[in-house]
Parts: structure tokens; sequence; C-alpha cells
């Protein structure tokens, strides 16, 4: 193989190359699942917005690997709660976190009106 530059050359001799066996990436949590504390995530201004998360894994998550990082936004994409990072607690091959907007921010939303 010659290897033409602009300024001096490469010659090598005996090239091989051979396929990298890579392991496929394990994939340790199977499923995550959010519940809201009102039906269809319809919260009213008066009600406490909670989320109930359950996080379905095949095997234990690795130790400091047990934190869910999370920001809410509302449906015009405003944030309510800001990124934020909550511990999350192992039940059996369940990991589960609850995650509840402050009073401040829950009980002060505004109340948008439909225009029509």
């Amino acid at each position: 193989m010659d290897l033409k530059k602009t300024y001096g050359f490469l010659r090598v001799d005996k090239f091989s190359s051979s396929r990298l066996k890579v392991q496929p990436r394990e994939s340790i949590v199977e499923r995550i699942r959010i519940k809201g504390s009102a039906l269809g995530h319809l919260f009213l201004p008066e009600e406490p917005v909670v989320f109930h998360i359950t996080v379905d894994a095949k095997k234990a998550l690795p130790v400091g690997d047990e934190r869910l990082t999370f920001s809410i936004l509302d449906y015009l994409g405003v944030v309510q709660l800001p990124s934020s990072e909550r511990s999350i607690t192992k039940k059996g091959s369940k990991y589960t976190a609850e995650i509840a907007l402050p009073t401040a921010v829950s009980g002060d939303r505004e109340v948008l009106r439909d225009p029509c």
C-alpha cells in the first residue's frame, strides 16, 4: 500500500484488518412507568401535583445509579419544576420514587382559560 501525501510518503507492508468483536450494551432498565395523582394527568389548580415513578429493572442497578433526574413542564412547555434529582428506593426488582410539586408551585399555578 502506498499513501501519497503532499510531503513525504508512507509505505506499509503486510497490512491486515479484522472485525472488532464488540459486546452489545446490556440493558438493565426494562421499563419506566409514570403515574399521576389525577386521572389523565389533568390537575386542577387546587389539587396537589404528585407523580409516582416505578422503574422495572432486569437486575439491580449499580451503586450510585439509584437516582432519578427529571424536570416537569406543563402542556405549554413552561418549566414547573427545573431539573432535579431524587433517589429511588428498591422494592424487589422494582425501584420507586414519588415526585410532588411544591405547594408554592402547584397552588399558585396560573389557570389558563379558553379564549373562545
